[in-house]
């Protein structure tokens, strides 16, 4: 994601009212997930979707082996041909904690995606021309987001039926 859009959302996780709980102190920070497709499969319409939401950390050592998870607060969209402007639209003005997720390292493919070229390269190569099925860098892709799923699936479910073809594309 480019330094301009990243400023963007700092500017509105700044007025975001953060939730502080009687029974525990929590330091939230936000997290951004991997792009979801608009559409599937894509077409050159298509954009790129993130949702924006927060992690937080029990800090009063109640929870240590996980972290309250709050609602997207914010969605970016990003047309994958390049010719529109990315897209922030705020969904919220408060945090609203949804459920509570474990920590885990990264798996494999995590890191593989960490490391090299930023995921959305993945999805312009497969708006071009659908690879063959077979091929090393589509199964990394869906094992990305099958072990993104499995680590994440507290803030998956709070958007996931907008993305029910994608998914089972993936589970496939």
């Amino acid at each position: 994601m480019d330094t301009e859009t990243r400023l963007r959302i700092e500017e509105i996780w700044s007025r975001l009212r953060h939730e502080e709980t009687a029974r525990s102190l929590i330091a939230w920070s936000y997290q951004i997930t991997p792009p979801f497709p608009s559409e599937w499969p894509l077409h050159a319409q298509s954009r790129l979707v993130y949702y924006v939401y927060a992690t937080g950390h029990d800090i009063s050592g109640r929870l240590a082996d996980g972290v309250y998870i709050a609602a997207p607060w914010a969605q970016v969209e990003k047309p994958l041909n390049g010719e529109q402007a990315v897209e922030i639209r705020t969904l919220r003005t408060a945090l609203r904690t949804v459920g509570i997720q474990g920590i885990h390292p990264l798996s494999p493919d995590e890191v593989l995606f960490g490391q090299g070229e930023p995921i959305e390269h993945w999805f312009v190569i497969l708006l071009r021309s659908m690879p063959n099925p077979d091929s090393e860098a589509l199964r990394a892709l869906k094992r990305f987001y099958q072990s993104w799923r499995s680590q994440n699936g507290a803030i998956l479910e709070t958007f996931s039926a907008e993305y029910r073809a994608f998914l089972q594309w993936v589970n496939e």
